[in-house]
């Protein structure tokens, strides 16, 4: 096989090279945009690369210095004489390096040049073989950019760190392992050094209050590994034994890998506003106190007031005169026992004790409903009521009808109220929001632009020229508070004249859930009736004696007479079924509604035994057998609900048979129908009780009676 001399790279032609060592070491230097020179152990320079040469002649140095021969060394003391400090620092670091006292010189400096202001940075090493010196070699690195930029970055963290220590708000930046920044403000809020942070970081959870601790350490840990924000209240303490609450944020820093490298945190010392705060729940809480000790104590004598005008309406032997006597006593009953639950109502409101329900319910039969009981309204004033139910809006709903049905009362029977011509209409249907909205609109006077400005504040009554109709100025206060509860919310268009449309929404969870009985099956009798009274809530204020429906312990009503809307006197509730011998132990302290509880649930066909207080009451129960027992909360020595408590957990111990337990009470918060329900009661009575409330409670007793005889 043939071969030849050709290279495997080609047969290009190759000429001969012949390249010295200095030519090679000069082309290199060139070859390098640094300025760099090789001078003598006498300080002469014996190699300079273009680099060096250029930046002389093009900033206003003399060729000459630079040519090989020159002494550098000559060039650095002449600057060194006219008080040049960096040319100072430059020869005594190359006179070092050639007496062999250091092996590298590194030197900042600015350029000292009439045309260009640079940084520099002087390196300088020695040239040396088998550990003689033979000279110096000396790198002039341009760092304009750099120290620019380092100088622009200390500028940014002067200014950052002036700002952040003249500032009331704690601010650090720290990573995984250790505080890199904590400003002024720690040791005034905190009372301790930032350097006792910057030695040991625990020293920061060691500050906060024992209470406190574990839940920030882990909050703060959670947000370390999961590389999230965080943020906190929580109480610290200081070396001088001071509690303060601190409100903290803290943020993750990412580097480009997506990686949070630093957090950065800031604090702010919100003791002032937290004690404030605390000041003005304690005044809340009072006041709530204040007026429910109110209600209970207008509650016991107005049971006594209603209940007792009931029994004297439904005796015979009256004239029309009397019975309008008693009518106009029991509606003015009925309205005190309205403006008490208005009141209430707004304290529970304001408090954030309002507690919404999560019910399943029928929203378009429901809406039907209530429209259904308020057409009589308007149809006593001439006016006519339409209703209009988009198709988008869902059939069943999660949701607290109760509340729903509290604010569609008011905004009709307001608009009922405030118009004496034309018509009301109601529409409901979803917004873009999804939300349930209604509105209500009416043919009425209208409101004026300076009225609707101040119409939800509470208290605030509508001009009608001196008219007595209006109420306590609360009702749409209530309502727009509800409405916002329910994650909605309650506004109104009027023009003075031309009438008025309320509009309100509410969150109502759509679902295609249906319940497993018929929907009418929750307001029957299969449960006592709750006696959770909510007053209607009016544009001013409707008759309390109109108790919203759905929301009353009442079944239905009271019509405009103070009679319940589906009672007469002549019936007696007294004819039917299940209630008849029903044998109920009565534990009532205040004389006055024992005899008058013990007289209504005798003319309805029960069999009642009366006590006094709770120990009697557990007494009698372990002696003898009770279809029912209806106990006082409020009474001496055991009260209702211990009673309760006593009795539950004996049925429980010796395996008893359960009895049927009602609570009557005048406080009407909804804490206490939880308590009483947690205790085990089947349901709540609230004052002033009515002769309908008991007769729902003595036929469902009947009824657990048929269904369980040896109960």
């Amino acid at each position: 096989m043939a071969t030849d001399n050709k290279s495997s790279r080609g047969s290009y032609p190759q000429a001969p090279i012949s390249i010295s060592n200095e030519e090679l070491a000069n082309a290199s230097l060139d070859a390098l945009s640094s300025n760099i020179a090789v001078i003598d152990t006498s300080g002469k320079i014996i190699m300079v690369n273009e680099a060096w040469r250029s930046f002389a002649l093009n900033n206003g140095g003399s060729g000459h210095t630079l040519e090989i021969g020159s002494d550098y060394l000559d060039v650095l003391k002449r600057a060194m004489e006219s008080g040049d400090p960096d040319a100072t620092k430059a020869y005594q670091g190359i006179v070092a390096i050639l007496a062999g006292d250091i092996r590298l010189f590194v030197h900042e400096y600015p350029c000292h040049s009439p045309y260009q202001e640079r940084w520099f940075l002087m390196q300088a090493t020695p040239l040396a073989k088998q550990g003689k010196i033979y000279g110096v070699v000396v790198n002039h690195l341009d760092i304009t950019d750099r120290h620019t930029a380092e100088r622009s970055l200390q500028r940014t963290e002067k200014r950052f760190t002036e700002i952040a220590s003249t500032i009331d708000e704690t601010i650090w930046i720290r990573n995984k392992e250790k505080f890199i920044y904590v400003n002024d403000s720690f040791a005034r809020v905190w009372g301790r050094s930032p350097t006792a942070l910057y030695k040991d970081p625990g020293e920061f959870f060691a500050a906060i209050h024992p209470e406190d601790r574990e839940r920030i350490f882990c909050e703060h840990k959670k947000c370390l590994d999961s590389g999230q924000g965080f943020k906190g209240t929580y109480r610290i303490i200081r070396p001088d034994g001071e509690v303060r609450w601190i409100e903290e944020r803290e943020f993750p820093v990412y580097e480009d890998n997506a990686a949070a490298v630093r957090f950065v945190g800031s604090a702010r010392d919100i003791t002032e506003q937290k004690n404030l705060q605390l000041k003005l729940e304690e005044a809340n809480r009072v006041k709530t106190d204040f007026l429910n000790a109110v209600s209970h104590d207008l509650r016991t004598p107005l049971n006594a007031i209603l209940g007792f005008t009931e029994l004297l309406q439904d005796s015979s032997g009256l004239d029309e005169t009397q019975r309008h006597y008693i009518s106009l006593s029991r509606r003015a009953g009925f309205r005190l026992h309205g403006l008490i639950d208005t009141l209430l109502e707004l304290s529970r409101l304001e408090s954030g004790n309002v507690q919404l329900r999560e019910e399943l319910f029928n929203l378009r039969s429901f809406i039907q409903e209530q429209l259904e009981l308020l057409t009589l309204h308007a149809e006593e004033k001439g006016l006519e009521l339409v209703v209009r139910i988009d198709d988008d809006l869902p059939e069943y709903v999660y949701g607290d009808d109760v509340r729903f049905a509290q604010v569609l009362y008011n905004l009709v029977i307001n608009a009922i109220k405030f118009t004496d011509q034309g018509s009301i209409s109601v529409h409901a249907g979803v917004d873009s929001n999804d939300l349930v909205t209604v509105a209500v609109t009416d043919s009425g006077p209208g409101i004026s632009a300076q009225e609707q400005t101040r119409i939800f504040e509470p208290f605030t009554q509508l001009d009608q020229s001196g008219s007595r109709t209006l109420g306590t100025g609360l009702g749409l206060t209530i309502s727009r508070e509800l409405c916002r509860l329910m994650g909605g919310d309650l506004w109104l268009e009027s023009t003075l004249g031309r009438g008025s449309t309320f509009y309100f929404s509410a969150d109502l969870r759509a679902t295609a859930d249906t319940p497993q009985g018929d929907q009418e099956q929750r307001y029957g009798h299969e449960a006592p009736v709750s006696a959770a009274k909510h007053t209607p809530c009016n544009r001013e204020e409707s008759s309390p004696s109109e108790q919203l429906p759905g929301t009353s312990s009442q079944h239905t009503p009271p019509s405009r007479d103070g009679q319940p809307a589906n009672a007469t006197p002549e019936d007696g509730y007294a004819k039917e079924g299940f209630h008849q011998g029903v044998s109920v132990l009565v534990a009532e302290d205040e004389p006055t509604n024992a005899l008058l509880v013990q007289t209504i649930l005798e003319q309805l066909g029960a069999t009642v035994i009366l006590v006094t207080d709770g120990q009697q009451a557990l007494q009698k129960w372990r002696q003898e057998s009770f279809d029912l027992l209806l106990l006082d909360v409020q009474m001496p020595y055991l009260d209702g609900l211990q009673t309760l408590e006593q009795i539950r957990h004996q049925e429980k111990e010796r395996n008893l048979d359960r009895t049927c337990i009602a609570m009557l009470t005048a406080h009407a918060g909804e804490h206490m129908r939880i308590e009483c329900e947690q205790l085990g009661a089947d349901t709540f009575l609230t004052k002033p009780v009515q002769r309908q409330d008991l007769l729902a409670v003595l036929r469902w007793a009947g009824e657990q009676r048929l269904i369980d005889p040896q109960s």
